[in-house]
C-alpha cells in the first residue's frame, strides 16, 4: 500500500500552505489509507480556511499530518476525531506497543495468545504462561481466523480478535481484519493486542 499525500485548499484563498508551528497528527489502525483519506478529505473540503494534509503508511499504521490555520484547530480536531472514532491509536507518532511499554505502573497481564505467536509477549518481555495468577489486572485472549492463509503462509485475510476481562470482571472485545501479505502480519497482530489492551485498561480505569 503506497504512501499518499493529499492537499486541499480553501475556496478562493490561493495556493499556499497554512503557516502553523506544528501539524495536527493522528496515528490510525484498522483502516486502509484510502479509507482514512476519504473520511478526512470530505471534512477538509468543507473547511473555509487553507489546509494541507499528508497521509503516510507506516505499517501497520496510517499517519496523518494536517496543517491548518490555528483558528480551525479545535473544530477540525473534533470532526476528524469523530470521523475516525475507534481507529485512533494516538495523536502523534507513538504506536500501541510503545504506549503500553511506557505505562507506569504497567497493568499485570495474563495472556493466552493464539494470534501473534508470542510476538506480543516478547515485545513486552512477558514471562511464559505458568498457570493462573491472582494479581492480574487484565486477562487477554487473542485469536485469529485465517482465511486463505496462515501465520506462515501469507495470502488471504485474517480477522484478529481480542477479548479482555478486567480485574472487575468486566469484559471487552475487539476485532480487526487485515490482509495477510507477509511475515509482518505478526507485528500487526502484536500492535492490535496492545491497542486492545490499552482500550480495555483505560475503560477499566474510568470505572
Amino acid at each position: 500500500m503506497p504512501a499518499h499525500a493529499g492537499t486541499h485548499l480553501g475556496r478562493g484563498l490561493g495556493w499556499r500552505t497554512p503557516q502553523t508551528a506544528d501539524p495536527l497528527r493522528w496515528r490510525i489502525l484498522g483502516l486502509y489509507e484510502p479509507d482514512v483519506a476519504a473520511r478526512v478529505d470530505i471534512i477538509l473540503a468543507a473547511c473555509p480556511g487553507d489546509t494541507s494534509v499528508g497521509y503516510c503508511w507506516t505499517y501497520p499504521y496510517v499517519d496523518i499530518a494536517l496543517h491548518a490555520d490555528p483558528d480551525q484547530h479545535t473544530a477540525l480536531t473534533a470532526e476528524i476525531t469523530q470521523a475516525l472514532d475507534g481507529h485512533i491509536v494516538s495523536t502523534g507518532h507513538t504506536g500501541a506497543l510503545q504506549q503500553l511499554k511506557a505505562l507506569v505502573p504497567r497493568p499485570q497481564l495474563v495472556l493466552h495468545d493464539g494470534l501473534s505467536l508470542r510476538q506480543f509477549a516478547q515485545a513486552l518481555a512477558l514471562p511464559a504462561p505458568s498457570g493462573p495468577r491472582q494479581d492480574q489486572d487484565l486477562t487477554i485472549r487473542a485469536a485469529g481466523q485465517w482465511r486463505g492463509g496462515s501465520p506462515h503462509e501469507h495470502s488471504g485475510l485474517v480477522t484478529m480478535r481480542c477479548g479482555i476481562i478486567t480485574a472487575q470482571d468486566t469484559s471487552h472485545s475487539y476485532e480487526m481484519e487485515q490482509p495477510n501479505r507477509g511475515s509482518e502480519i505478526l507485528d500487526c497482530a502484536a500492535e492490535f493486542i496492545a491497542w486492545s489492551t490499552l482500550r480495555a485498561f483505560a475503560a477499566s480505569a474510568r470505572g
